[in-house]
């Protein structure tokens, strides 16, 4: 199974390198973002997956508005739904690694369970390693606010770090 994993990671990431992208100044106005991403974390109960993606559109020079969708499954817990939406700043959109921040909020829906809405806060640094594709790294704080419950916190909170393949055009 890793074995097939990494095979399709890399045929991802040559199919990515392979393209040029258009001509222009990256992260401009008008500009589109795509990116993707695949998580395991193993525990007592099995593994779990995660598979995001995210879509952005820079209506300003360095400034983006995004969706991302997130799920994940498996491993004994229940299946949950990330649906998020955000806003990306990139102070030095010239650079090849240039810091960013963001935020964004959104609704977590886990199966057979209540919802919860998502606000969040962080930042990261984007490694381009062509004009138009490279990774990216963040982190952040989210904090999610679940319906009033006389038996738990209706605030809980979770640091989270990522990796993902970023692709401009």
């Amino acid at each position: 199974m890793r074995l097939k994993l990494a095979t399709a990671g890399l045929l991802a990431a040559c199919l990515v390198l392979a393209i040029d992208g258009p001509a222009g100044a990256r992260f401009e106005m008008g500009t589109m973002r795509a990116g993707a991403g695949l998580g395991l974390r193993g525990g007592e109960e099995g593994v779990t997956f995660s598979f995001n993606g995210s879509f952005g559109f820079f209506v300003l020079h360095g400034l983006e508005l995004s969706i991302s969708p997130l799920v994940q499954t498996g491993g004994g817990d229940p299946t949950l739904v990330l649906l998020e939406g955000g806003l990306r700043f990139i102070p030095l959109p010239d650079l090849d690694i240039t810091p960013y921040l963001n935020a964004g909020g959104g609704r977590l829906f886990v199966v057979n369970e209540l919802d919860a809405w998502m606000v969040s806060v962080g930042g990261g640094l984007l490694y381009l390693f062509g004009p138009w594709y490279g990774i990216d790294i963040s982190g952040g704080y989210r904090w999610f606010f679940w319906p009033a419950d006389e038996s738990s916190d209706t605030t809980t909170g979770t640091y989270y770090v990522q990796l993902g393949l970023l692709l401009l055009f």
